[in-house]
């Protein structure tokens, strides 16, 4: 919305990072509030059902903004430390997101400190904290009789139970996965054949994980993952081969762009695949086409 005005209302990238590491701190307060409102305004003294309901949704909130924060959040952190050299300039490195600055020294340096401390606080403290939530609270996690059962997944039930019992904790494994293809890859240089290895690298050690493991409860939600693991194994391939063939971006050969053509049908074939999963098997198409031919 704001990017015709971008000259005019131009923010550094210190300001921009200052913003992006408070912003859940904010959504937080927020939902604190609105709990704190809810609680005074609309549940009657001693209607402790109606109370654990407001806790259990403002849980599920907070869970929920992390996970779609949290590659975004990772990713600003790594990018504090991206410096480039440029050919001409003795300064020493400067940063990739703002030339102006010079790297490691002065402002920069006051920066990276703040961005080491966020780097422990959400990087490494959010899937940790998850862990420690799950690992305190697994014997209640699918023990249906026990007394915290129900509480336990209402509050984390987003963070585990789409998985088996035994994969509780994949969400964890998921978000680390994030960490390296939205944050870690940053530290590499952007554009080059080493950077699209490391991530072939990485989605293909994924990918076998999935394709093993198969955690999801639901056979549908296993065959998506795994096409889509598939999907972004292929194309961060099918971009090595685009670099290595071709390093000159400006000169396209019939090659490069049959390739593109075949990455962008790969991309468009796995959408069509996940929308006909969820008919066949979220929709219930599976089961009904299965009692049908034990009937018959």
């Amino acid at each position: 919305m704001l990017s015709e005005t971008g000259c005019e209302l131009n923010v550094r990238f210190y300001d921009k990072f200052i913003l992006h590491m408070i912003l859940p701190v904010g959504c937080l307060i927020m939902i604190m509030l609105a709990y704190m409102i809810a609680k005074l305004c609309c549940i009657k003294k001693g209607d402790v059902e109606k109370e654990v309901k407001v806790k259990e949704i403002s849980s599920k909130a907070t869970i929920l903004i992390i996970l779609c924060l949290y590659p975004g959040l990772s990713t600003k952190i790594f990018t504090m430390f991206k410096c480039k050299s440029i050919d001409g300039v003795e300064d020493g490195q400067l940063l990739v997101e703002d030339y102006a600055q010079t790297c490691n020294i002065g402002e920069h340096a006051t920066y990276q400190l703040l961005a080491i401390i966020f780097l422990c606080l959400y990087v490494i403290g959010i899937p940790a904290s998850m862990f420690i939530l799950l690992w305190r609270n697994k014997k209640h996690l699918h023990d249906e009789s026990s007394s915290k059962h129900h509480l336990i997944k209402n509050a984390l039930g987003g963070m585990y139970s789409q998985y088996e019992p035994k994969y509780w904790w994949f969400e964890i494994f998921l978000l680390l996965n994030k960490t390296m293809m939205c944050g870690g890859l940053v530290m590499f240089k952007p554009g080059t054949s080493i950077q699209v290895l490391v991530a072939t690298f990485i989605m293909l050690c994924h990918l076998l994980v999935v394709k093993d493991l198969k955690p999801y409860e639901s056979d549908g939600e296993d065959y998506s993952s795994f096409l889509s693991s598939l999907t972004l194994t292929l194309t961060t391939l099918g971009a090595f081969a685009l670099i290595t063939d071709n390093p000159d971006p400006t000169k396209k050969t019939f090659d490069s762009d049959a390739l593109a053509y075949v990455m962008v049908g790969i991309s468009v074939s796995c959408i069509m695949s996940q929308i006909g999963i969820a008919i066949l098997f979220d929709c219930g198409v599976w089961d009904r086409l299965r009692r049908g031919n034990v009937g018959a």
